[in-house]
């Protein structure tokens, strides 16, 4: 097939990306003129693994091919993807100008042939319906299907080749049958749904997992002051099977990167137009921002006692294997903790970076360099890679250092001179 696809940051790469890998020609666009030209010179915005490669032998093979504009890619195809990794201001709420724009332009071509649109961008609940209403007044040949994108940085491209969530939105069964033809490549076990409760799906799905770990991180905060080990509880809870399928039962950060904390946003204002007080999603977004001001205190407190005026912060992106600092709480860490001047960075996938400062921090490329030049070390991200190099370095390490462990995985007793805290 012949497919178009607009917006070209992480979502829309990783399609495009996955729909070359099916033998699909894949025409794609973005309004960032900087980002077109960059893609045109095989120079991605977000690192993924594998996308560079898959992006750079496909761009190759001209089987991805840079658009200048809308209109190209709409004499081109008869199929567009509209995936646009939606912005998220410093309130966590959704600017959904530049999708809108796109749209609107689309919808405005003159169509002599019906055009399929598979709308994926995460917009509130009824954006669709009222998108169908425009094209319906316009008299055009537009049909379309929601389909939630269910992507998680790090894993994008197998979870597109092999969608957990195999869901369609879709107002008709027509629209549908025509949907999971195009997307049965990637797919046999589509599923049906409106159009609005397919977007619902994705709200649903991410206020959910917020409301997770802001449970499980208020627990953990009442069993410390109970001297219960909520560690254990984590092993042992499994072992019930209506909890068993919940993986990840451990107290940790925040959740941050502004994904989850999006959705709770929307569902709020979409609950205030309809003058319903939904208690429960509003409180989830105010006992994450509790939790991570809790974890800003505690730190502060460790930095003073202690007189410590090295702080090293390991994993500068929200997330492991992504190098998205949209929302990072690293970064408002080093804003908030403003009695260290500077602060000590490793992060694998900055460390072409090297020298460079961000939002005053040091980045490093030797993690031994960092480790030492760091008293007090805080472990923001629990990829392996780091759990594996603080190990080997607190093997040979004599002076005291603090480790503030957000994993729960390092070893609380490893040495005396080092001070492991956990939340």
């Amino acid at each position: 097939m012949k497919v178009g696809i607009v917006g070209c940051y992480h979502q829309g790469l990783v399609a495009a990306a996955c729909n070359a890998l099916k033998n699909n020609t894949v025409y794609i666009y973005d309004s960032d003129l900087n980002l077109r030209n960059n893609l045109k010179d095989k120079k991605l915005p977000i690192f993924e693994p594998g996308l560079d490669k898959i992006y750079k032998k496909y761009y190759n093979n001209k089987k991805i091919i840079v658009c200048d504009s809308l209109l190209e890619i709409f004499k081109k195809v008869n199929i567009i993807f509209i995936a646009h990794d939606i912005p998220i201001n410093n309130r966590d709420e959704s600017d959904l100008k530049i999708f809108h724009n796109d749209l609107n332009q689309i919808i405005k071509f003159n169509h002599d042939k019906e055009k399929f649109l598979v709308i994926s961008a995460q917009i509130p609940a009824n954006t669709c319906n009222e998108i169908e209403k425009k094209i319906k007044f316009l008299k055009n040949k537009i049909k379309i299907a929601y389909i939630p994108e269910n992507l998680k940085l790090g894993e994008a491209i197998e979870r597109y080749l092999n969608p957990p969530l195999p869901v369609i939105g879709a107002n008709s069964k027509l629209i549908f049958n025509k949907a999971k033809k195009i997307m049965k490549i990637f797919s046999i076990d589509w599923q049906m749904i409106d159009l609005a409760g397919a977007e619902m799906i994705k709200h649903l799905l991410n206020s959910f997992l917020a409301l997770r770990i802001a449970y499980i991180n208020e627990l953990n905060l009442l069993s410390k002051k109970l001297n219960i080990n909520f560690d254990n509880i984590s092993k042992l809870i499994n072992l019930e099977p209506r909890l068993s399928g919940l993986k990840n039962i451990n107290p940790g950060l925040a959740f941050s990167g502004g994904t989850l904390a999006r959705d709770l946003k929307t569902l709020k204002k979409i609950s205030k137009n309809f003058k319903l007080d939904l208690k429960l999603i509003n409180s989830i977004y105010s006992s994450n921002t509790n939790h991570s001001n809790l974890l800003i205190k505690k730190i502060k407190n460790i930095i003073i006692i202690n007189k410590i005026k090295s702080v090293g912060i390991i994993g500068l992106s929200y997330k492991p294997d992504t190098d998205t600092l949209r929302r990072s709480f690293s970064i408002e860490l080093i804003k908030k903790l403003k009695l260290i001047k500077s602060f000590n960075v490793y992060d694998i996938n900055y460390r072409n970076k090297i020298n460079k400062k961000i939002y005053n921090a040091k980045i490093f490329n030797n993690f031994t360099s960092f480790y030492n030049s760091s008293k007090l070390i805080i472990l923001m991200n629990n990829k392996k890679t780091y759990l594996n190099l603080i190990t080997k370095n607190i093997k040979n390490d004599k002076t005291k250092k603090f480790i503030f462990d957000t994993s729960r995985e390092i070893n609380t007793k490893v040495k005396k001179n080092i001070k492991i805290i956990r939340i």
